[in-house]
């Protein structure tokens, strides 16, 4: 045991005052990474996960440098009637079709060019019932557009709207805002008419702005059901606050990291593809999904050792002696896990794909900090610090303690009257 490294490692981490000094410079450096976190930014740019030297992306990029961005992810809002009387083929439909499109134009970055519908002529000026109905019976093109952008029942119509700007860009959930506003206005001003909201962002917004609402949820609901289901486990109440930090800072660290490599351009300077600066930040979903896998990784190898450790310890050694047996017996086995879990994250870190490669850097650098930062230094030295505390209100043994070599060490040094019994 004394050749190993692992247990020449622990030895050393495990001692006063040099586990309170270790744990001061990992969680010193660990506060620094994890204050980048504030700094995360996420972004809805689907071309994130799309290759750049694909050539959907040059044609992408080409359509948007020749018709503008906003052509590429166009949005919709269907006006709905409610039977013959609220018919598309009416004044009233037509009026307050352009009533809306009179508000989208004041209250958003909309001109009259970014509209299409069969309420507007070619010059995009409003037209109405009357003007259209002319124009079907002789007009080739109010025909085309009659059939494409109104339904077959004559109820609903389509109006397409194309942004000014690239909806890709966070100036498009203020742009939903508004039009949402807009939409609801109109529904207060002409009941008898419906108006909904459509389109790939549309739909993406909504998505990004519920999922991150129950983010926080689905954090605390993960960090209690860890703490409850442990800390029954191993029967101590300290184990809260143990994972808080051989879980919840390394966590929060690996964010942070991931912040400075890619919104930073920590490592750009390798000129490497895998570590090139994303200035849109990580795609939205990325955050979320990981989030999940990383604790339970984390949580797996922390199990490994632990439950080990409070073998050790209830079978009467001491808390240094728990921990180094414990580390030497498990060292191996999570060493090689992380390796292998980590070498198979890191084939994402291969890839073209930006959303591909911050989510591989993300797991690969959670598994290795966990593996050879967590498990091997802070949780041995805060158990090292924690031994009274650390398994309460669990009994462990606490006289005729043994060493890790199963040798059982002198008893606590204490002060004895000269004459007492005991020094007889």
């Amino acid at each position: 045991m004394k050749r190993s490294r692992w247990y020449r490692l622990t030895k050393f981490t495990t001692v006063w005052p040099r586990n309170l000094l270790v744990l001061a410079l990992c969680y010193g450096l660990a506060a620094l990474s994890a204050y980048k976190l504030f700094d995360l930014k996420i972004t809805t740019d689907f071309t994130v996960g799309i290759p750049h030297s694909a050539a959907a992306y040059k044609s992408l990029k080409l359509l948007s440098d020749s018709f503008g961005a906003g052509v590429t992810q166009p949005l919709w809002i269907l006006q709905v009637g409610n039977g013959k009387k609220n018919s598309v083929k009416s004044e009233e439909f037509f009026s307050a079709g352009i009533a809306l499109m009179n508000d989208l134009t004041e209250h958003t970055v909309l001109g009259w060019d970014n509209i299409n519908t069969v309420m507007l002529d070619s010059n995009f000026k409003p037209v109405n019932w009357s003007t259209v109905e002319k124009n079907l019976e002789t007009d080739p093109v109010t025909q085309y557009e009659w059939q494409d952008l109104v339904s077959a029942n004559n109820e609903s119509v389509l109006i397409q709207i194309t942004t000014p700007f690239d909806p890709n860009t966070g100036e498009t959930k203020t742009f939903i805002k508004h039009v949402y506003h807009v939409i609801d206005l109109q529904k207060q001003n002409n009941p008898d008419y419906k108006f909904y909201f459509c389109g790939y962002k549309v739909y993406e917004s909504d998505t990004i702005e519920h999922a991150w609402a129950r983010f926080p949820l689905m954090i605390g609901f993960t960090v209690a059901a860890v703490f409850v289901l442990m800390g029954m486990f191993l029967q101590s109440a300290f184990v809260p606050v143990r994972l808080l930090f051989t879980l919840g800072v390394p966590i929060a660290a690996t964010y942070g990291i991931a912040v400075a490599v890619y919104q930073d351009g920590i490592l750009a300077w390798t000129t490497a593809r895998t570590f090139r600066r994303i200035d849109e930040g990580f795609y939205w979903d990325i955050p979320v999904i990981c989030f999940s896998i990383i604790v339970g990784l984390a949580l797996d190898y922390d199990c490994f050792l632990i439950t080990r450790v409070a073998e050790y310890r209830g079978n009467g050694y001491s808390a240094q002696a728990a921990i180094l047996k414990a580390v030497y017996d498990t060292a191996g086995i999570i060493t090689a896990a992380g390796i292998i879990m980590s070498l198979a994250f890191a084939t994402m870190l291969l890839m073209s794909a930006g959303a591909v490669i911050q989510t591989g850097w993300l797991l690969t650098s959670s598994v290795l900090l966990d593996t050879f930062v967590v498990r091997t230094i802070v949780v041995p030295a805060v158990m090292s610090l924690a031994d009274g505390i650390g398994w309460w209100p669990r009994k462990v043994p606490q006289d005729n303690l043994m060493d890790e070599f199963g040798d059982v060490i002198a008893e606590r040094s204490r002060v004895l009257p000269h004459n007492s019994p005991e020094h007889r």
